[in-house]
Formats: structure tokens, sequence, C-alpha cells
């Protein structure tokens, strides 16, 4: 059985976290205490040959990536941005994969952040508990939020408010007056921060165009096709108007408030949903129902559907570019990097004026 950190730990009567930043050569260490491990290390095997000249350079030429799952079109464009600028640095990704299970989190960052060994990580979309916040700043990670923000450290992302308000503007400029949304859950601690910000986007770029919200067109469900789905089943079900099986997790003012002449989604996935139901439904998009979404997905265009676009691939890459600059030396001051949005129309969204009586 092949020593672990922990070994190392108990052998040279240092934490994991310190046995970590000594093996990579972290100037927090005293010199006294890094060849203790070192000399620990060396006598239980823990570092193999191959990985030696490490111990010494203390880099293992190796990023961590934290990623909600790994089936998604956003994640995987950003680690694509991500890898390019990496890759040509002589960098390696590992992928942590949180996979939506708490016992998942408390294995990434209790247990793998200490075993691989890596030299700094990226953080797609996720909203850190303060005891994962504490692991990587006790291991001194250089550390980049992509996809949110990140009040506290250096996050790189579109402006949820200003992407939500060109979709609420874009509408009320066609003349809808009645558009109900379909936004994130957000009832637990490890739930998307990008959820909440788009959600409260939504209710504020209404107010700013001078619109009410109809709380019976508002739904929540997960960033998925089906969820988008059930959502708008919801609506439609509070709408009291269509063939709503009122399976979804919105909250409504009881039937007959009427239907919402457009919806907008918190991402695109659940906007492809939205179609799906409202079709299902009886309801053409965009004669009945006027559908945006955000993101630009790579199937937005082949769906027709309107959207407001950001680029993730672009995302990866300055991120990349960030923690390698914290590599060599320099010392990225905290702040969020915004990132541009652009309304992108399509076929999905109608003026009021050509579809509605």
């Amino acid at each position: 059985m092949s020593a672990s950190i922990h070994d190392v730990a108990r052998v040279s009567g240092v934490s994991t976290a310190t046995v970590s930043r000594a093996l990579r050569g972290l100037p927090t260490v005293s010199e006294l205490t890094r060849q203790k491990v070192l000399r620990a290390a060396d006598s239980l095997g823990y570092v193999i040959s191959s990985n030696a000249s490490s111990l010494s350079t203390g880099r293992t030429n190796a990023i961590g990536v934290v990623v909600p799952a790994i089936n998604k079109w956003f994640y995987s464009s950003v680690l694509e941005g991500a890898d390019q600028i990496l890759r040509n640095a002589g960098y390696d990704l590992i992928v942590y994969n949180l996979g939506g299970s708490e016992e998942n989190r408390q294995r990434v960052f209790n247990r793998a952040m200490l075993r691989e060994r890596i030299d700094a990580v990226l953080i797609l979309c996720r909203a850190l508990l303060e005891v994962e916040q504490a692991v990587i700043a006790d291991l001194h990670y250089p550390s980049v939020v992509v996809g949110g923000r990140f009040d506290g450290g250096i996050s790189v992302s579109i402006d949820d408010g200003d992407a939500c308000g060109k979709a609420i503007d874009y509408l009320a400029a066609l003349g809808h007056r009645r558009i109900g949304f379909i936004g994130g859950q957000t009832d637990d601690s490890s739930s998307f921060s990008v959820s909440r910000a788009r959600n409260e986007a939504f209710g504020a770029a209404m107010a700013e165009a001078g619109l009410e919200v109809d709380q019976a067109h508002v739904a929540y469900s997960d960033f998925t096709i089906a969820g988008g789905a059930r959502a708008t089943e919801q609506i439609l079900s509070d709408a009291g108007t269509g063939a709503g099986s009122g399976t979804g997790t919105g909250t409504g003012a009881g039937p007959g408030t009427g239907l919402p002449s457009a919806i907008f989604a918190a991402c695109d996935e659940m906007a492809f949903g939205a179609i799906s139901a409202a079709r299902r439904n009886g309801l053409r998009v965009p004669e009945d129902l006027s559908i945006v979404g955000i993101d630009n997905h790579e199937a937005a265009e082949a769906l027709g559907l309107t959207t407001v676009a950001q680029d993730p691939l672009g995302q990866g890459a300055a991120a990349a570019r960030i923690l390698l600059d914290a590599l060599r030396g320099s010392e990225p001051k905290p702040g969020w990097i915004v990132t541009p949005s652009e309304l992108v129309v399509r076929r999905s969204a109608a003026p009021m004026s050509l579809t509605h009586s």
C-alpha cells in the first residue's frame, strides 16, 4: 500500500496542509520544516522518481479545475479555453468533479486537493462554502472563479445584471409587458452563484423597464432542458391556460391570470425546454409565446433561439492567463473581471403587434 500525504504529515509531525506547501516549495514554510517534510516523503516513498524534480522546484505543472459537472457545454468550453493557454505553458489540468454530492465535495476539498499536489485552482460556477475557501487559502493556491462573481477573490464572468437587462429591454421593446421567468434553484448551499445572480437580475431588470412581475409567471428549476420544461409547465398550469402538468417548482398566484406573452430563461438549456413545453401545450413559438435565453449555447443557432451571448472559451483563457501570471511571481489583486455579453436576435421572439391581439 503506497504512502499518503497523511503518512508524511504523521512522520514529519506537521499538518497535511503544511506538507502540501512544503512539497510545492512555497515561501510560507521554513527551510527547516521543508527539509523535515522532504526527508519524511523520501523515507516513505511518497513521491515517485518521475516527480522528483518537482520537489526541488516546488512545481507540479498541474492546475486543478473544480467543476459542478463535466457534461455541460459551458464547463467544457471554459476548460477548452483554459487548456489552450495552459498547455502551451507546459501545464496539465486535473479535473475535480463535484458531481452534485455533498460527500463528493468533501472528498475534493478535504482529500483530493491535498493528495494531488497542484499549483493553482480554477473554480467554475460555484459558490464555495467557507470551509472550502479556507482549504484553498490555507494551501496558498492561486485561484480564479469563472462564471460568477466572487467577492474577496478573483473572478471572471459576464455581468449577469447587464445581460438580463439586455434580454428584458429587448422583449419590452417588442411590446411585451407580461414577461415570465424560469430561473435556477437556489435553495441549498451548493447551488450555482450564477442562479442567484440571474434570479435577482430579472426582478431588477423588470423594475428598470417599468414592468411588474406576476408570480404566476415565475418558476424555478435546475439548469437543464428537462428543468426548463418543468418550469414552463408550471407557469402554464398556474396561468390557468394550456395543459400544464403542474409538476414544476415555481410559486403561482392561482389560475385565471392568463399566459405571459414572453418567457425569459436563465440559461439556454432551460430555454430549449421552454420551447419544447410550449409546443407540447399547443403554443407556437414565437407566434403565441416569445422565448429568450442567455449564454448562446452551441445548439442555440440551430434551434433559432434569441439569446444573450457570452464567451466561455475566452473566459477560460483569461482565467488561465491570470493563474500563469500568479505562478510567475505577480500578485493579482482580488477583483471582478467583466467579459462582454451581446444580444443575438434569432427567431424565437417576435413583436407583440405581429403576434398578439
